[in-house]
């Protein structure tokens, strides 16, 4: 081989490293920014639902059943079916992005934070609302969701009381 030879070869496995370090960097900088974008994606979804309670103060009753709804007909009841259902396809998205769908399995402080609350909220509601944990526990209702998700939701209702166990 010629020095020319030498040098060509030197300078295409520059190019090669450099083409390898630029393509790490940005596969890196897409994950970060399609992982805050999916997080603003959730708080958009998390306003919308704040925004259905605003709007109906009487779905706050799915949060917390010791509020007093002005009347119990049909359509309220409905109402709130469907407002869980509402969370629970918000949660399944969720779920399924932190731990189904994974560009990369490390989770940045961000995710980790980010995820907590989620998680914590899933528990709350399934903690303050029968009806919810009524959907939830019901086999027909949930065969529209991923099983994996279903598995994690099973695993969030709060343990019943003892004597609850007995009867």
């Amino acid at each position: 081989m010629e020095p020319k030879d030498y040098l060509t070869l030197g300078l295409s496995l520059f190019a090669l490293v450099v083409s390898v370090i630029a393509a790490m960097r940005t596969w890196s900088s897409s994950v970060a920014t399609f992982r805050n974008s999916s997080r603003n994606n959730y708080m958009t979804a998390l306003f919308d639902l704040n925004r259905q309670v605003m709007t109906n103060p009487q779905l706050w009753a799915v949060y917390q059943p010791e509020v007093k709804l002005s009347s119990q007909d049909e359509l309220e009841a409905v109402r709130r079916h469907a407002f869980i259902w509402y969370h629970l396809n918000v949660f399944e998205v969720v779920h399924s992005d932190y731990s189904t769908h994974r560009l990369t399995r490390k989770l940045d402080r961000a995710d980790t934070l980010c995820w907590k609350s989620w998680d914590n909220f899933i528990s709350s509601v399934l903690e303050g609302s029968k009806e919810a944990r009524g959907i939830v526990e019901s086999d027909k209702s949930m065969r529209f969701l991923n099983e994996e998700f279903v598995k994690y939701l099973r695993s969030k209702l709060p343990a019943a009381p003892a004597a609850e166990n007995r009867g």
